[in-house]
């Protein structure tokens, strides 16, 4: 779903926040960059992927790429957005899911590299079990999310650093200032993100 504060917000409002047109700056995220740039896996997972420039950075990248995002008209846009990159088209799969319906579907087929960024979850220990069931091991987990004043209702990084279950190692906890100057997520300015690793 990308960079947009879904705080209480379910389908039905991101349906109709997507059917005003583009939102996204069209840019991989630069966390994703950074992260996915000094890993040696295959499989990669963006989970509320929104209008795909995550998921074809990946694919462009050499990772096989699934994303998953509950809104079937963002998925429409991430479909264009890799079927216009040259070759990526083979190493991508696109699925209208939820968290929990992600979990279901690749339960047993977990990803070396799994995003999770902006995605508004509640502040739940069965969202992180959800989360770090997905990852295989020695796999990487990215949470990213933006940095509130006041602080909101939703899953922070912080909080999934706190509820990660034994096995896993906090690799990177930081708050970073954005340098996104187009599309609906220019006006936030500081972002949490958490990089930890199953072990």
């Amino acid at each position: 779903m990308s960079e947009h504060n879904q705080h209480a917000h379910g389908v039905e409002d991101f349906t109709e926040f997507y059917a005003e047109g583009q939102k996204w700056s069209g840019n991989p995220n630069a966390a994703l960059v950074q992260v996915a740039s000094a890993l040696n896996g295959s499989r990669a997972l963006d989970i509320g992927c929104g209008e795909g420039a995550d998921v074809a950075w990946l694919a462009e990248n050499g990772w096989d790429a699934v994303g998953t995002d509950p809104v079937e008209s963002a998925l429409e846009r991430a479909r264009a957005a890799v079927n216009a990159s040259p070759g990526t088209h083979s190493r991508v799969e696109f699925h209208a899911l939820d968290l929990e319906g992600t979990a279901e579907k690749f339960a047993s087929t977990p990803f070396d590299f799994v995003a999770a960024m902006y995605v508004p979850l509640s502040q739940e220990q069965g969202n992180v079990d959800k989360l770090v069931s997905l990852v295989a091991e020695g796999g990487t987990l990215l949470f990213v999310h933006h940095v509130f004043d006041p602080p909101r209702d939703i899953l922070t990084p912080q909080q999934v650093a706190d509820m990660l279950p034994a096995g896993w190692t906090v690799q990177r906890l930081d708050e970073v200032e954005r340098n996104v100057t187009e599309g609906a997520g220019a006006h936030h300015k500081l972002d949490s993100v958490l990089v930890v690793t199953r072990n």
